[in-house]
């Protein structure tokens, strides 16, 4: 929601572990302005997390903002 500035969550993946924190700073509902996965910054456009199956913990920080890459709740319905 564009009123929580933050939140964290954490996923396991076999015997991965992904520590993820979403911030966003410009309080918006949608949109990818960056996704950080362990210090490596994604392509432009690319926001897409690799899972891997490799006993780590895994940092991603994801920023939303004005880059206008739709968030799964714009995208059309499977199906349609």
């Amino acid at each position: 929601p564009e009123d929580w500035p933050r939140y964290d969550i954490v996923f396991n993946y076999r015997s991965a572990r992904y520590a993820i924190t979403v911030e966003n700073p410009l309080a918006v509902n949608g949109g990818i302005a960056a996704v950080v996965i362990d210090g490596q910054t994604s392509a432009p456009g690319d926001h897409s997390i690799t899972l891997v199956d490799d006993g780590r913990t895994h940092e991603v920080l994801i920023t939303l903002g004005a880059d206008n890459t739709p968030m799964t709740e714009d995208l059309p319905p499977i199906g349609d």
